[in-house]
């Protein structure tokens, strides 16, 4: 079997493979520096587990934007995972700098997210705004696989902002420890 279909084929499955591949390795490598930063397991697996979540609202919004991946937009998972942690690593670390601050109980914890999410949320919106804004500009292009991956991931960027700023506190007071 020969020509450019198979050829195609070939290139989409090798990129598909090396991607997931590089995904997990970034997943675990990811976590293992946020267990050590934060000194534990409960917050770092609530921010992988929002960010998964995010992930995945995006492939759905990426099947109905887009309706496929090609060999150069299928890197974009490693992109939205690198980009959209950061955004729960401000809020978590906002969080662990005021809860002690805040009183026990449903209220104090309640309290203590507000806070976090009112100290860091202007500057992470931004953040991510403009980096989804400058993936965007990829639309400009004649190229469709360049312009399709900057659609990709700028709607993922903006899908784990909202992961990480809506499911990330709701897990973090639900599985949060009685102090």
């Amino acid at each position: 079997v020969t020509g450019m279909e198979v050829i195609e084929g070939d290139e989409t499955a090798a990129a598909t493979r090396d991607s997931a591949i590089a995904t997990t390795i970034a997943a675990v490598l990811i976590t293992v520096v946020l267990i050590v930063a934060f000194h534990g397991l409960r917050v770092p697996l609530l921010i992988m587990l929002s960010l998964i979540t995010g992930i995945a609202v995006s492939f759905g919004a990426v099947t109905l934007a887009v309706g496929h991946l090609q060999v150069i937009s299928v890197v974009f998972t490693v992109i939205v995972l690198v980009l959209g942690v950061s955004y729960g690593i401000h809020v978590a670390s906002a969080f662990e700098l005021v809860r002690h601050d805040c009183a026990d109980g449903k209220g104090g914890m309640r309290q203590a997210l507000r806070i976090s999410i009112e100290n860091v949320g202007p500057g992470v919106i931004t953040g991510a705004v403009t980096t989804a804004v400058a993936f965007c500009t990829t639309l400009l292009t004649k190229f469709v696989g360049v312009a399709e991956m900057g659609l990709i991931a700028a709607i993922g960027i903006v899908l784990c902002l909202a992961a990480m700023m809506s499911v990330f506190p709701a897990m973090l007071r639900r599985w949060s420890p009685r102090r």
